[in-house]
């Protein structure tokens, strides 16, 4: 998926959080993959890590539908397929959504004080020219909370 141009790429939401395969894009959920023995590697030893918040994901296409080849995309439970969110959020879901960011940086090993990070959330989505951007508010409240070990 492109990224967002309006978000930094060097950033740790970015990196951690945007960036990352196994999170969703649109209700930031961990995502669980069904695993199937490799045809060749049977015995292959694989971890798997589980997590208390999490999204199935699946694929489907839409091949039966068209009556022509489509790529399979992927899907979250919560609604999302992989070419677009469901935006925009009222504060109520940016909160749960931060929520569910601050847990999968915690998971990342990323330390943020919680406090000002909703806070912060909270105090941009307030602001109108912030409405509809809600990336960028979780982008900048995680910067602005990050706690720097020395």
């Amino acid at each position: 998926m492109p990224i967002n141009e309006n978000l930094n790429s060097d950033s740790t939401f970015y990196k951690k959080v945007e960036d990352n395969n196994n999170i969703c894009k649109n209700c930031y959920r961990r995502l669980t993959h069904e695993s199937f023995p490799h045809h060749t590697m049977p015995d292959c030893v694989t971890v798997k890590r589980e997590y208390t918040d999490n999204a199935d994901f699946n694929y489907f296409g839409d091949e039966d539908n068209s009556g022509r080849p489509s790529i399979l995309r992927s899907y979250c439970k919560c609604g999302f397929v992989d070419d677009g969110k469901i935006r925009p959020l009222d504060k109520s879901k940016l909160l749960e959504v931060a929520g569910r960011v601050f847990d999968r940086l915690g998971e990342e090993d990323v330390e943020i004080d919680k406090s000002v990070y909703f806070s912060t959330v909270r105090e941009k989505k307030e602001n109108p020219d912030n409405q509809f951007n809600e990336e960028v508010i979780i982008e900048e409240a995680i910067e602005k909370a990050m706690i720097e070990n020395e």
